[in-house]
């Protein structure tokens, strides 16, 4: 969080250089530039301090060029922060990114290509989320499953309950409103349907019998 977000005082696009800054920052060393024990210690050391590089044996595989890139990103002064200028051009320019060509960045072998995983396979989760059991597939069906490589989460379906006192009470009546036009479209008219269209015997007359209606389609008088 940039500076002038924790005050309040209004920002720029140019917020989005200074998280570009912190995720760099993160990627290289492992951890956040301005963490503190707290919240607001944390606030107070983006507030007054400046970029500070962890001094542990990996940090000397960081070149300085690196580092100088992380720092213009995360210079206080919004205005004099690598990207206020030309935005994007002005980042694309920095000497830590030389070595790349951006016209042909989208194809560039990445340095670091992870070995191909089965993005259905239930393993890639990771094992700290507890798993929850199945109301319709025992355990062991589901093994088998994944052993004769059929996909475990075909016919997974999920379902949205709405309940009374919720914010989506608004779309649940939607809902309701829908299927009730629905069902008046298939089922008999009711009474006071057929009263407003003349059918039937409703109150205060002006409704017309069937041998009413029958008189009149063939001349005879009533």
């Amino acid at each position: 969080m940039a500076h002038v977000v924790i005050k309040g005082c209004g920002h720029t696009s140019t917020v989005d250089w200074w998280t570009l800054g912190i995720l760099i920052y993160e990627m290289m060393f492992g951890t956040t530039p301005f963490k503190g024990p707290n919240r607001n210690a944390t606030f107070s050391n983006i507030l007054k301090n400046d970029v500070q590089y962890p001094s542990h044996p990996n940090t000397q595989q960081i070149h300085s060029n690196t580092k100088n890139l992380i720092k213009k990103l995360l210079h206080k002064d919004e205005h004099k922060r690598l990207g206020a200028n030309s935005g994007a051009s002005d980042v694309k320019a920095h000497v830590a990114f030389k070595k790349i060509n951006w016209a042909l960045l989208r194809n560039m072998e990445p340095p670091i290509i992870p070995p191909p995983i089965n993005p259905i396979d239930p393993n890639v989760m990771h094992h700290s989320i507890s798993e929850s059991m199945s109301l319709d597939l025992d355990q062991e069906d589901k093994k088998k499953r994944v052993r004769n490589g059929r996909n475990p989460f075909e016919n997974f379906s999920s379902v949205t309950l709405l309940h009374v006192g919720d914010e989506g009470d608004e779309a649940e009546e939607a809902l309701m409103r829908m299927a009730q036009d629905g069902r008046s479209s298939t089922s008999p008219s009711p009474p006071a349907y057929n009263e407003l269209n003349g059918h039937g015997h409703g109150h205060g007359g002006g409704s017309s019998s069937p041998k009413a209606d029958s008189d009149v389609s063939t001349g005879h008088d009533i």
